[in-house]
């Protein structure tokens, strides 16, 4: 391939190496200017042979030959060279840029676990996943808490006999396809014009007894049973509501 001189239209061979080496500015011997051979760039070769000069800086092998075989002899000597020093950082930019991606992308996938883990691992069809993935790495999951999956299949509440209070009896179901632990049951009482006028939170130990599993299973049920001391206040009603 060739350039050719913009000024006086003066026609140079050159390779690929020389314009490596050059920066690809080139001196014209004709009418002694120097000029960018990329925007004179050219395919085809001369056929007849011309002179060449490059800048008294340049080194010697990096001069262009006066003929097109001395070209093409130049061209052979440097494809044996090295690379050249400045194409060597660009090789470890591209590395250090793959690294950093892979790294950014992790530290994403870290950030989205840690923000949005608990709550990832509380949707029923994720969990299935997320429990496989911990057997495998030995890790534990957040405990899987539904509410609106426990239901109360049996509800009582009655005057024990000689004014001895009361017996509040409830029948729980987890009909989740997880174990979750057992929740805290908030029970109201309500006089007979319907008002609330005592309150309490019952937790797991208040209404579990000693044989009780330490959490419930899928599919299992629970059986409250609780006596209540008597109350000033007529008792007309009751409420239960499931918290956490």
């Amino acid at each position: 391939m060739y350039t050719q001189c913009p000024n006086c239209q003066q026609k140079h061979p050159v390779t690929v190496e020389q314009l490596r080496t050059t920066r690809a500015i080139v001196h014209c011997s004709h009418c002694a200017i120097e000029f960018d051979a990329l925007e004179q760039l050219h395919e085809s070769m001369l056929e007849r042979q011309v002179e060449v000069h490059l800048a008294d800086e340049l080194p010697a092998k990096a001069k262009f030959p006066q003929t097109v075989e001395q070209a093409e002899k130049v061209k052979a000597e440097d494809e044996a060279l090295p690379e050249l020093p400045w194409e060597k950082p660009a090789q470890a930019g591209k590395s250090y840029w793959t690294g950093g991606s892979i790294l950014a992308v992790l530290v994403l996938i870290g950030q989205g676990i840690f923000f949005e883990g608990e709550h990832l691992s509380q949707d029923p069809e994720i969990r299935h996943y997320l429990d496989a993935a911990c057997a495998v790495l030995k890790c534990q999951l957040p405990a899987y808490i539904n509410l609106d999956e426990l239901s109360i299949l049996h509800s009582k509440f009655e005057p024990l006999p000689a004014n001895q209070g009361y017996n509040f009896r409830m029948v729980i179901a987890n009909q989740a396809v997880f174990p979750q632990p057992y929740p805290n049951i908030k029970l109201t009482l309500l006089d007979y014009t319907g008002r609330p006028f005592s309150q309490r939170t019952l937790q797991a130990k208040d209404y579990l007894t000693t044989k009780a599993p330490p959490i419930m299973a899928a599919d299992a049920t629970v059986d409250v049973n609780l006596n209540i001391a008597a109350t000033e206040t007529p008792i007309g009603g009751h409420t239960t509501e499931f918290t956490r």
